[in-house]
């Protein structure tokens, strides 16, 4: 593996970030019971499982355009990363369904803060492209949106 710039050590770990986000969503997408099972399964989780693939396929293939760099789309490099972060995000196995929705919104501004933090650290090293800024921009757009129906689906009760 060669000698990462800043920007492709952030690309690199914000693609095992979503990589791990995505197979914790699509957990989740499996996992849900309950009345609301059909909206969480169909609807709210497998958008976000999906979205987060495409989102993971995006980083990796721009990672590799910039850096040239083929370890960064290698199982071996992205894998042990991958797991670390999967163990620290809330288990879903036995929860109802409201314990579920309620870890999907901590790992989804989990995600936020790690796609911020690339952008800052790319941003402050001068590394940042035009393109990975709008495509930063754009994910960051998106999973807001999932935050909003995250705690919408997380409310407790109605007012």
């Amino acid at each position: 593996m060669r000698r990462h710039t800043v920007l492709t050590q952030e690309l690199l770990s914000l693609s095992a970030a979503t990589r791990a986000m995505q197979m914790w969503f699509q957990a989740a997408h499996h996992l849900t019971k309950g009345a609301g099972f059909a909206g969480d399964h169909a609807i709210l989780y497998d958008e976000i499982y999906n979205s987060a693939s495409d989102e993971f396929d995006a980083y990796v293939e721009r990672n590799l355009g910039l850096s040239n760099d083929e370890s960064v789309a290698s199982p071996r490099v992205l894998m042990p990363l991958v797991t670390g972060l999967c163990m620290e995000y809330p288990l879903l196995a036995g929860k109802p369904a409201h314990a579920i929705a309620q870890g999907a919104l901590v790992v989804m501004r989990d995600h936020l803060e790690r796609i911020a933090r690339c952008y800052h650290a790319a941003k402050e090293s001068g590394q940042i492209t035009l393109g990975v800024d709008d495509l930063l921009m754009a994910n960051a757009n998106t999973n807001e949106r999932f935050v909003y129906l995250l705690q919408q689906r997380a409310k407790t009760r109605t007012l």
